[in-house]
């Protein structure tokens, strides 16, 4: 049994805390409260090995596909890895999967999303290259920094049409005041501006 700690480079900070590594777990072994996910956390999971179960205080538990992110969790719980297993666990402050990989954090809360159905498979095969590799940090560095990268652009798309849609709007209630008059103050109320 072996675990170990990295840090990630610099350029992938905040986003990325730390890597861990799981190795050479030969009998089940679980993990009890915050030893190893804590609370208010995000995680990439990438099970290597065997098999991964969270068992989180207040609903039903469930096992991990190979590639998936998780969390933030808002309770307690244990984590439960079974058989020989091997895992890859990359912690991300709350707003990580987000930028990372362009998901909502209230999607994940408490449970998990599959990795390997999103963006072509590419985080299964990630996974993959994972489990082969001798120098994993140097691997997850570049990865984490190409999606960084990509998702960084779908970003400033999601922004610009924002903006269009609030410059629009503002320039129409802009227009909808008389020019002699103070503006007047804008209220929401059932569906319409009063």
């Amino acid at each position: 049994m072996n675990i170990q700690q990295f840090l990630p480079k610099q350029s992938l900070n905040p986003f990325v805390q730390q890597y861990f590594v799981l190795e050479d777990f030969t009998a089940d072994t679980t993990f009890a409260g915050q030893q190893l996910f804590s609370l208010g956390n995000q995680y990439l999971v990438f099970v290597l090995k065997g098999e991964i179960t969270f068992r989180p205080s207040d609903h039903a538990p469930f096992t991990l596909p190979d590639a998936s992110v998780v969390g933030p969790f808002t309770c307690s719980g244990s984590v439960k890895m079974t058989g020989p297993s091997s895992a890859v666990i990359v912690q991300l402050n709350v707003c990580g999967s987000h930028r990372l990989l362009g998901l909502s954090m209230d999607t994940v809360t408490n449970y998990y999303r599959d990795l390997s159905k999103l963006d072509a498979g590419q985080w299964k095969y990630l996974g993959r290259e994972l489990a082969a590799a001798t120098d994993i940090v140097s691997l997850l560095d570049r990865s984490l920094e190409k999606a960084l990268r990509e998702q960084e652009r779908s970003l400033q798309g999601v922004d610009e049409i924002w903006n269009t849609c609030c410059c629009r709007t503002a320039m129409w209630i802009w227009r909808a005041w008389p020019c002699t008059s103070k503006p007047p103050a804008i209220r929401w109320k059932e569906g319409l501006w009063k």
